[in-house]
Order: structure tokens, then sequence, then C-alpha cells
């Protein structure tokens, strides 16, 4: 058994592959507006969340009341990120944290966020939760948010939005700016003129909120119902969350006393192995299960539940304690566990270049092992770190 390096350097080197990660996954454009488009199935079967960040200018030469400048969105970027990691950093999400980054791309270049939340809706609205959070406490940001199924929070509204909103004039009319919720009217127009009046374009839009001539405010019935849910929180971050003992190689419990979000693609890919892969798991030749430490594991509620309530048979390689014992549900959720960390590691093998991974499939199951793939191509490169029996 090879020592296990200076634990500090170990967890500096997932932070680092972590971030090179989430870099692949912007390099691979992975555009929540044509998810039909790269995974190659309907974006129903996608639970994602999307949003932009917008900053409002603090007094332009050009007259333009939202901040362009792509030096000074860097410098907000590490401010919002700042905050969002302070606030969840003992939180563990379903699939994935929030990715932020400064997107010159958009029509009007903001701060962009977009996560895949799968089953988890706790998730959705918590990230929601930070955003109305982060608008009262900097004045300056306008925030939209969308998902799967469109302008959420109109939905959650519906019964006290305006008559005229549609699914097709409601692009570019709904924020989040100073606490508050803001439909635009139809009555603020484009200064360009497009085919269909009922739209407008997203700088217009923009201006229209920040401008104290124009009224954009919802109704307080209808910003109370869209932001109903909001008011569990902070409280249900801790009520989302499960700690369990777990019967662990020693590799793998270090790997999440580094880093515990690693937890979220371990669960996927033992919830979506196929009989191919969990023979693999009889051998378990990326993480012996011996030596083995019995540890305290943190999960999502979400993934709790989908490890408990799947079945494993009898693998050669593990020694599941009997139904009797007092360690039982301790060796057997610390195996479904080992067996996620195996199957990233022989993933990893099979995909060594991870900005070249395409899904073949529209099948859920696939799509939400998108997040495990970008990270199981380096967890090779961590055995060496942690030690591996020969």
């Amino acid at each position: 058994m090879t020592e296990p390096r200076d634990p500090k350097r170990a967890h500096a080197a997932i932070e680092s592959y972590l971030s090179a990660t989430k870099r692949i996954f912007q390099n691979i454009e992975l555009d929540m507006d044509n998810l039909s488009d790269i995974f190659g199935a309907d974006t129903g079967a996608v639970d994602y969340l999307r949003c932009d960040i917008y900053v409002q200018s603090a007094g332009d030469s050009s007259g333009c009341p939202i901040e362009t400048d792509i030096e000074k969105l860097r410098s907000w970027h590490a401010r919002i990120y700042s905050v969002f990691t302070e606030k969840t950093e003992a939180y563990v999400w379903n699939r994935e944290p929030l990715s932020l980054f400064v997107n010159t791309r958009s029509k009007v270049p903001c701060i962009s966020g977009q996560m895949v939340h799968g089953d988890s809706v706790s998730d959705e609205w918590l990230v929601v939760w930070l955003l109305h959070e982060m608008t009262k406490q900097f004045p300056e940001l306008i925030v939209s948010v969308r998902d799967s199924d469109g302008e959420f929070l109109l939905a959650e509204a519906a019964m006290h939005i305006p008559y005229w909103i549609t699914p097709e004039n409601s692009q570019n009319r709904v924020f989040i700016f100073r606490g508050r919720l803001h439909i635009v009217p139809l009555s603020a127009a484009s200064t360009t003129k497009l085919p269909d009046p009922e739209h407008i374009l997203l700088q217009d839009a923009l201006s229209a909120v920040v401008c104290p001539n124009v009224s954009t405010y919802a109704t307080v019935l209808a910003e109370r119902a869209a932001f109903a849910r909001l008011e569990e929180f902070p409280d249900s971050m801790l009520q989302n969350l499960h700690t369990a003992r777990c019967k662990l190689p020693t590799a793998i419990a270090r790997l999440l006393a580094c880093n515990p979000q690693l937890i979220a693609a371990a669960t996927e890919m033992f919830y979506g192995r196929d009989p191919v892969q969990l023979k693999e798991c009889q051998k378990m030749e990326g993480f012996s299960p011996e030596p083995s430490v019995t540890a305290m594991v943190r999960f999502n509620r979400v993934q709790y539940a989908k490890l408990v309530t799947q079945s494993i048979g009898a693998l050669a390689a593990f020694n599941i304690l009997p139904e009797k014992s007092a360690d039982h549900k301790a060796s057997l959720l610390g195996t479904k566990i080992a067996c996620g960390f195996e199957i990233l590691n022989r993933e990893g093998a099979r995909h060594p270049s991870t900005s070249k991974l395409h899904v073949q499939s529209g099948n859920e199951r696939k799509i939400g092992m998108i997040y495990c793939m970008y990270i199981c191509g380096g967890l090779c490169v961590l055995l060496i770190l942690f030690g591996k029996s020969e």
C-alpha cells in the first residue's frame, strides 16, 4: 500500500481538477438554450436551471444603464462566486453546484449560471433564494432565471400575472431586481422595430427595469406567489441533507473528506449502472475494499433515497455484513458508494478525453451522468495521490 501524500496537496489537486473540468464544461458549449441539439433529446428530459446576472452601470459615458466592461464583470463574478460558495459551503448538491461564468456571448454581457439539478427541486429553489438575496445585498444586480419548463416564476404566480402574458411574449420580461419581481409591460417597446410588437429586446427590457419612469413592479399577489417557496430557506438547506455511517475503502473516505460533493458523481454512476459495469465491481481493481474505515458521509436526501432503494447482489470483492449485524446498513451503503466510485474510475479510463464526450442517447440517466463523466477522468490521477493496492 503506497503511503498517501499530504492531504492538503491532495485537496488542492482535487479542486484544481474540478476547476479544469468546469472549464471543459463551458468549452464544449453546454448552452442551456440549445439542450436539444446537444443531447439529441427533448429538453423536457433534462431538469436544468439557467440564470443570467446583469449589473447596473455606475454611470457610463455611453448612456448604457447596464455594465458591459468585461473586466468589471469579472470582478463582479468573483464577488458573486464568493458569496455563493460561502452560503453553500456545507451543502451537498444533488447533481452539481451552480456553474458561474462571465458570458461574453450574450447579447448583453453578463454573468451566467447553469446547473443540472435532476430530481431535486429543492436545489433549484435554493439557487433562486440565493439570487433573490443577492439582489438585496447588491442592488446593482438584475437577475433573470428560467428552467427546463421556461419562466417558472410566472408559472408559480399564474393566477396573479397580467392577462396579456403568454409563453410567446414572456421572453426578456421577467426579472428580479433589488429583491422585487419585475415584469416589463407591453408599453415598454423596443427602440428597434421588431416583426412582433409584443416582443422586446433584452437591452431595452433591462433599461426599462432600471428606469424610474417605467413601472415594472409585479403586483404584490404575483410577487408573493412567485417567491412563496423561498420562505423555507435557509432552514431547508439543513433539512435537505442526511448523514449516514458508511463502511468505505480508505481511499474513498479520504476523497469524500476532501470534497463531499463527489458523492453526487458516485451516486449517479451507481444509480445508472448497467450489468457490465456492475460486473466490473466484482474485482474492484481501482478501489480495493480493504483497508476500510467507517465514516460519516453527508448526502443530499435525493441521493440517499436513490442509494438505499437500489438493490445489490453479492459481490466477490466485498464482505457485506449480515442483516442481523448492527453495521449491516453501513456495510451495504458503503458497498454501493464504492461501486459508484469504481464505475467512475473505469469510465474515466474509457473516456480519457472528456472534451470529446458525447451523449448517445436521450435516456435521462445517461444525461445525468454528464457531470459524473467529466469528474471521473481525473480519478485515475487522484488514485496516485491517495495510494492504491498493488
